[in-house]
């Protein structure tokens, strides 16, 4: 990861070339949830995902092979944690008030919203 002047950039070790670059002014490792390729799923090579804050309430979702965004969630009060999963098809957060919540996406639905409890397991 390399973060300047509010812009953060991921380069994968052992590539010359950038998986991607956003805009975020939150540099926190508690904030950002980076996905590179950490389960093999059948029917796909490569996965690679971003989840960041777009702003103290607003997560956002990135495809890095594809370039493009997988989804925007917006909450009501302060996010201060959270993570993808291995796969990236699910996200943890937990906001200020110290609410944990669950976001899955539906495939071709978007991303669904429920509640859980705890991390995810190894």
């Amino acid at each position: 990861m390399i973060f300047s002047a509010g812009e953060l950039t991921l380069v994968e070790y052992g590539s010359n070339d950038s998986l991607g670059s956003v805009r975020t002014e939150f540099m926190n490792p508690h904030l950002i949830s980076v996905r590179i390729n950490e389960r093999c799923q059948r029917g796909m090579e490569d996965n690679k995902k971003l989840a960041y804050l777009v702003d103290i309430k607003t997560i956002a979702i990135v495809d890095l092979i594809g370039g493009y965004s997988i989804g925007t969630i917006s909450h009501e009060s302060h996010v201060d944690w959270l993570e993808l999963n291995e796969t990236g098809h699910k996200l943890l957060f937990r906001d200020q008030k110290l609410r944990v919540r669950g976001v899955t996406r539906v495939l071709g639905l978007g991303w669904s919203t429920s509640c859980y409890q705890g991390l995810w397991g190894q």
